[in-house]
């Protein structure tokens, strides 16, 4: 999931730091709902063939609106969230003006769930005991394209409460803005959820993209169409001619297979690079580090079995791993580390002797550099100063 890279990401969570917002019941908001009649909305299908609840009653949108016209919104960030509703049963969600993306399936549930209107008499949402609360008659489900995830959000009153931002900022509630004109042309960008490779080769690939389209060029001509999925690893492809195709991928993502109308089979892979057969003998970490972003991060120094190292950094609220630093090592019999590292130069790996057991001995290290990690083509600046721990296992 092209996004503006993580230093926008960085800067909205620094931004959201306190911004939190509930789902309250304002007096304005209660003479509105007095005001207006609602009216049953039609019931949506998602991707299962299965329809989802109607809104109806007071948690309807007013009027002739429906959960599907237009988009909820957020801005107390300075920088625009939204979620968009597709008839189809599919939804887009763009947080922090496209640092975050994603898209998947949604079902609306009649399924009540608590959520917190405000943070209480300390204002923090954290301590969940003082929390003013509310029960909504319904929650959305998304299922997301991007890794199978599955969230709830509370829906109350035609709002999404008391939920996340792309993984990021929490206990937001975002607003139906039921009269904006939509356009997913120009609101959302493209999202390619499934890319795979036959025979090694870039120019052999299958892409699905997250508005329900594919591209094949795994034949002798470029091909493109539509998709259904009929469950978590499968696909139905339907070509512009008309005719079909079969997508079975395997449940790491990293395999599949296509099978045409006549009956051939097409082996894919994720990458056009052999598989790599080079294990990791060493994994030393150091958890929720502080490395100069607004949050921690799990830092790790992978040692391989042909000679090279790596300093990841693993950032959870984007869910990426971004290589910090490379090199190589060299252990010898004593099993003391000597790591040679681009930036960071010589770092010695240090055993625990009082530590070994049948199953492997304790080593340490200590990584002091300051590196830049690309994420999406930007680069952004980190200064590590951490003591990371593991166990050697032996090669």
């Amino acid at each position: 999931m092209s996004k503006k890279g993580i230093s926008l990401m960085l800067l909205a969570l620094v931004t959201c730091i306190g911004l939190l917002a509930g789902c309250g019941k304002s007096a304005s908001e209660s003479d509105k709902k007095a005001e207006s009649t609602t009216e049953t909305v039609a019931p949506v299908t998602d991707a299962s063939g299965e329809s989802s609840s109607d809104t109806t009653g007071e948690n309807a949108p007013s009027g002739d609106a429906a959960m599907t016209d237009g988009y909820y919104f957020e801005n107390t960030t300075g920088l625009n969230s939204f979620y968009h509703f597709n008839e189809d049963g599919s939804y887009y969600g763009k947080f922090f003006d496209g640092g975050v993306v994603d898209a998947g399936t949604w079902k609306l549930l009649d399924e009540a769930m608590e959520y917190s209107v405000n943070g209480g008499a300390d204002d923090d949402f954290g301590t969940l005991e003082d929390n003013e609360k509310a029960t909504a008659p319904q929650v959305i489900e998304l299922t997301s394209y991007l890794n199978g995830s599955v969230l709830k959000i509370a829906y109350d009153n035609d709002k999404l409460c008391d939920t996340t931002l792309g993984g990021m900022a929490g206990n937001k509630t975002l607003e139906h803005k039921a009269d904006y004109e939509y356009v997913a042309s120009v609101e959302e960008t493209p999202i390619i959820i499934c890319e795979f490779y036959a025979n090694g080769s870039v120019g052999s690939m299958l892409t699905l993209n997250h508005d329900r389209t594919f591209g094949d060029t795994t034949g002798d001509t470029y091909l493109n169409g539509t998709w259904e999925m009929t469950d978590a690893t499968n696909y139905t492809l339907t070509y512009t001619d008309g005719s079909t195709a079969q997508l079975s991928v395997s449940d790491n993502k990293k395999t599949a297979e296509m099978t045409l109308a006549d009956g051939t089979v097409v082996a894919l892979a994720d990458s056009t690079e052999p598989e790599n057969e080079n294990a990791m003998v060493l994994s030393l970490e150091a958890k929720d580090a502080q490395v100069g972003l607004p949050m921690g991060v799990d830092v790790y120094l992978n040692a391989y079995s042909d000679g090279a190292c790596e300093l990841a950094v693993y950032v959870a609220a984007v869910d990426a791993t971004l290589i910090a630093d490379t090199g190589t090592y060299t252990v010898d019999a004593a099993m003391q580390f000597v790591f040679i590292f681009d930036n960071a130069g010589e770092i010695a790996g240090t055993p625990d002797y009082e530590s070994a057991t049948e199953s492997g001995i304790s080593v340490s290290a200590d990584y002091a550099a300051d590196v830049t990690v690309e994420f999406n083509g930007t680069q952004t600046p980190l200064s590590i100063n951490s003591t990371l721990s593991g166990t050697y296992q032996g090669q």
